[in-house]
């Protein structure tokens, strides 16, 4: 919080489920006005988040460009890649998105398949997951692939030699504030990932 008032802000501007009940209290005492998006890993719902930021801050005009510029979802079919997105933290904190997640949906609008999909959120990676699964591909942050060491430290995690990803050494590596922000960058982070997946 003190770093928070240090910046002196009139306005705070997040999306919902980040803030804790006692810090938006905490927010609002100091006479900061709070604005809170409720967010869905959707185009329409990252189209009328920075339509209402551009009516926020008086950048309606150029909120409207960027809204054109976002990018259509890429054709899905029968038989395009499997992906899976490991939240990686070091080789002992592995985890999975399933769906409803920012990697769920990203995968989707790139033209790729989420290889997991019996579940929402995240759980822990195990090897029987895996195998269930058997990605085409590994996603990850570029923080957690090296945090993995690299190829070479992936292919240690039990399973992932089975796996077509690992036969292939199929792992990819995004920017975290790329892949998982639903914002104005989200058409770049499209068009990026469906490159990765076309092998380009």
């Amino acid at each position: 919080m003190e770093t928070l008032l240090a910046l002196n802000p009139s306005v705070v501007v997040t999306t919902s489920g980040f803030l804790s009940d006692e810090l938006r209290v905490r927010i609002r005492k100091y006479g900061i006005d709070l604005i809170e998006f409720h967010q869905d890993y959707t185009l329409a719902s990252t189209a009328k988040m920075i339509d209402s930021l551009g009516s926020l801050f008086g950048r309606s005009e150029a909120a409207q460009t960027l809204v054109a510029n976002l990018p259509e979802s890429k054709t899905v079919s029968a038989d395009g890649p499997k992906v899976i997105f490991i939240y990686a933290r070091g080789a002992g904190a592995l985890n999975i998105a399933g769906e409803n997640t920012f990697a769920s949906s990203l995968i989707r609008m790139a033209g790729g398949q989420p290889a997991v999909t019996d579940f929402e959120g995240f759980r822990s990676l195990t090897p029987e997951a895996l195998a269930a699964a058997n990605p085409d591909y590994l996603l990850f942050f570029n923080t957690g692939y090296a945090s993995l060491g690299g190829e070479e430290g992936i292919l240690k995690i039990p399973g992932i030699k089975e796996t077509n990803a690992g036969k292939n050494r199929a792992f990819l590596a995004m920017d975290a504030a790329l892949l998982n922000n639903f914002g104005p960058r989200l058409g770049q982070a499209v068009e990026q990932l469906n490159t990765m997946l076309q092998g380009q």
